[in-house]
């Protein structure tokens, strides 16, 4: 039976080995999630909620239970069919940023695109598109260490949006930010999620998400306790 959830995540569990020790990361978690919502996952530090946000991802996989992402089963799939769906479906914010430092804010944005096989004008179009919409078009040819930390942040935000994807992922995505520029950017990612219908899924224990948020999922020891 087809669901009309965009993120289906069922009784999953994620157990990681360091020698011979076992850590529990989550403990049959169900979750799901509506398509256009503004979600929190929030929690405090090892309660689970960066591996929820990379199992939804993609990035790993549960030790047991099952991820649907628009009604398409990610556990029994290949790596390369992983990385697919994940280039086609899902973009990434992170709290460090990761953008290629030899690389310029222009040419960060358009790495994503470079999987999908567009060609070049329509690749510089869409990146110009989504530099103007974060409001950094005119660092596009600035390198990441001549740009600020909230100017980081708004071309990571274009590079997650610039595939068009169904979800976007975000991990702490203001936790390296000051105050106003946090503020910003939550502003900023609130009104993309209003006038774009993107769905954003943040991991987070800053008070400002978890007020900005349309629901909130709190995580604690690996399980959902509200």
């Amino acid at each position: 039976m087809l669901s009309d959830f965009l993120v289906s995540v069922k009784k999953v569990s994620k157990e990681y080995a360091f020698g011979k020790q076992k850590v529990q990361a989550l403990r049959e978690v169900s979750l799901a999630v509506l398509g256009g919502e503004f979600l929190a996952i929030a929690g405090p530090s090892g309660s689970g909620k960066s591996t929820l946000l990379n199992l939804i991802g993609c990035i790993d996989t549960p030790t047991t239970g099952s991820i649907s992402i628009e009604n398409q089963e990610t556990v029994n799939q290949t790596p390369d069919q992983l990385a697919d769906l994940r280039a086609r479906k899902i973009g990434f914010i992170f709290q460090t940023f990761n953008l290629l430092p030899v690389l310029s804010a222009f040419e960060n944005v358009e790495y994503p695109l470079l999987r999908l096989k567009l060609d070049k004008t329509e690749r510089h179009q869409r990146v110009s598109q989504y530099l103007e919409l974060v409001g950094v078009n005119e660092f596009a040819t600035h390198r990441p260490n001549q740009l600020s930390g909230g100017q980081r942040q708004r071309v990571a935000i274009a590079r997650a949006l610039i595939a068009q994807p169904s979800i976007v992922l975000a991990d702490e995505p203001t936790a390296n930010l000051d105050h106003r520029t946090g503020e910003g950017i939550l502003d900023l990612m609130s009104r993309i999620n209003r006038d774009n219908g993107t769905t954003f899924i943040f991991s987070t224990h800053d008070a400002r998400v978890i007020e900005m948020a349309g629901r909130v999922v709190r995580l604690s020891d690996g399980e959902i306790v509200q």
